[in-house]
């Protein structure tokens, strides 16, 4: 699989989106291409028309050797941009819309990259887990497994950070507690707040005298 986005495929000029469009097919000759955020292809009907070409091509055993393309887009973004792309459209045998995964099940996927690199999870940081990937869900950035795979790099990372030095068995390195959780934007902001604030003072009252 090869995957892309559609910023990889615009180039500078028609030459260069021809060959930016060719040289990405040819890597996913025999595979699968998969264009993420691919709504964003509204923007470049010279990429869309390249990708058609090429399609039509495979589709017709006239290339080397044929590839399956895949485009994924949130739902609504993603209808907007085929409706106004009836050609395009017209080369997919079907459309999936998949179903968000829950808080829960993301706690689960939290756990198998523990288990897999050898981690253990405290209860306490199963809880906050549920708690925080509840919160996240109001992020624009938010991606479900892409976003816990983010959490728990920082997490990892956080532990090491913490136990470094520290004269610390296996155990306590094979265990992820609520401690290691990176602050939330929330504790961020209250934490440069504190930062901000001189000592003997105390926030929004002037100093007793």
């Amino acid at each position: 699989m090869v995957a892309c986005r559609p910023v990889h495929l615009a180039g500078r000029d028609r030459v260069d989106t021809e060959n930016r469009v060719a040289g990405m097919i040819e890597q996913a000759l025999g595979g699968v291409l998969l264009i993420q955020e691919a709504y964003l292809l509204d923007r470049s009907p010279a990429v869309v028309g390249e990708l058609l070409r090429h399609m039509k091509r495979g589709a017709e055993g006239q290339g080397r050797a044929r590839f399956m393309v895949v485009c994924s887009s949130p739902a609504a973004e993603m209808e907007g941009f085929l409706a106004g792309n009836p050609a395009f459209r017209a080369e997919f045998g079907r459309t999936l819309e998949f179903t968000g995964m829950g808080d829960r099940d993301m706690v689960q996927l939290f756990q198998s990259y523990a288990e897999r690199d050898l981690y253990m999870l405290d209860e306490e940081l199963r809880v906050e887990l549920l708690n925080r990937f509840s919160r996240l869900r109001d992020d624009p950035q938010f991606a479900y497994a892409r976003t816990v795979r983010a959490l728990f790099d920082q997490t990892v990372a956080r532990q090491a950070a913490r136990l470094a030095g520290a004269d610390v068995n296996a155990a306590t390195v094979a265990r992820l507690t609520v401690r290691d959780l990176p602050e939330s934007p929330l504790e961020q902001m209250l934490g440069g707040f504190h930062q901000g604030t001189q000592p003997g003072l105390r926030p929004g009252f002037p100093q007793e005298r």
